[in-house]
């Protein structure tokens, strides 16, 4: 009857270590999870439809259409300044005349200059 009780109590013990280890990760996962944000300016590119008007080494210039109203959200002026460092592939697919739709960050304007993270054409 002895070796019958101390397996009963050395299976409760073992049962409750592994719940409260189960509990312990369940509430780190939670506090880790309740840091992570998603959304937010910082997280989306932001894309306009323009034609190139100029196209140096690493940078393109960009007319802006006066009846998009997206424009005047993210520019004072109609010219826009494209750092394309971030870009070189497609950067090399365009030229004067095309019409592109360019995807930056909010954040990544600086006046009339935008570092941009890709071109489609």
């Amino acid at each position: 009857m002895n070796k019958k009780r101390y397996l009963l109590i050395l299976l409760l013990i073992i049962i409750a270590v592994i719940v409260g280890i189960k509990v312990n990760l369940s509430r780190k996962n939670n506090q880790d999870m309740g840091s992570l944000t998603s959304g937010g300016e910082g997280s989306y590119w932001f894309h306009l439809n323009e034609t190139i008007e100029e196209k140096t080494s690493n940078a393109l210039l960009v007319k802006l259409n006066d009846t998009n109203d997206d424009n005047s959200f993210f520019f004072a002026d109609t010219e826009v300044g494209l750092d394309c460092s971030e870009c070189k592939n497609d950067f090399a697919h365009v030229s004067e005349g095309d019409n592109i739709t360019f995807y930056f960050f909010k954040s990544n304007i600086d006046g009339q200059t935008v570092k941009i993270e890709k071109i489609a054409y």
